[in-house]
């Protein structure tokens, strides 16, 4: 970690105990398990601002850290979906096995960001409003009309 980081250099190796099982299950559906997932709820535990005996809150701040590990690796702001996508792609390459030490880490490695936005899921484009085109539905309904008619004029089996 460097000093553009919010997250404190060493862990905290005291405090946290509550949430810390949490953070590592959070941690683990992002890919980063065993080790590299106690190291960074160490690290989320040594933010000042993160909530260590509430579990939920402990997760949500980690969360909170992770979406905005994700806006600095896309380098723009980034819609949830965009996030979202970026995390999809991150467990898609398995970047925490080919990038160890990569997550929440400040500056972002290099190729990291171009990596995941080459594998990110295209998302859907939006709609674009257009005008209905005029569908009379005159000669569906006469040609159907005329049909019926025939079928009515026509002989049945007994004569």
């Amino acid at each position: 970690m460097d000093n553009m980081s919010p997250l404190a250099a060493e862990p905290a190796a005291t405090c946290g105990a509550a949430a810390e099982p949490a953070l590592v299950r959070f941690f683990a559906g992002l890919g980063c398990d065993g080790a590299e997932g106690r190291r960074l709820a160490g690290l989320v535990l040594g933010d000042r601002a993160a909530p260590r005996h509430d579990p939920a809150a402990a997760v949500a701040h980690a969360d909170a850290l992770v979406r905005a590990w994700f806006t600095v690796l896309l380098g723009r702001a980034a819609a949830p979906a965009e996030i979202s996508a970026a995390r999809a792609a991150f467990l898609m390459l398995d970047g925490a096995r080919r990038w160890p030490g990569a997550l929440l880490a400040l500056p972002p490695l290099p190729g990291l960001g171009e990596a995941l936005c080459a594998t990110c899921p295209l998302g859907v484009p939006p709609a674009v409003p257009g005008a209905m085109l005029d569908q009379p539905l005159d000669p569906v309904w006469s040609s159907g009309r005329a049909r019926v008619r025939r079928l009515a004029r026509r002989p049945g089996p007994n004569g």
